[in-house]
């Protein structure tokens, strides 16, 4: 899987977008510190436009406080490509 655009997560189901970001991530290869800037900037941008911090978007999806569109999925595809990165660093 080359790419995976926002648009094509909001037509999937949420396993399905799950398994694509799951999959996507697994793409990412040795750490990139540009790349890991970019992605933090990213994220940091999602958090700036809800006003909320991942922890608290993550927190409100679990408990169902927050509705999961296609711009929160992209967001949880960043995270999850955040998190690949560090587990590979580990």
């Amino acid at each position: 899987m080359a790419a995976l655009r926002s648009r094509d997560l909001a037509r999937m189901s949420p396993p399905e977008a799950e398994a694509a970001i799951a999959k996507l991530a697994q793409c990412v290869g040795e750490p990139n510190p540009a790349f890991d800037a970019r992605v933090r900037a990213r994220i940091r941008d999602f958090e700036i436009r809800y006003e909320v911090t991942s922890a608290e978007m993550l927190e409100e999806l679990r408990d169902g406080r927050r509705k999961e569109t296609a711009e929160i999925a992209e967001w949880l595809f960043w995270l999850s490509v955040l998190n690949g990165q560090a587990a590979g660093q580990a």
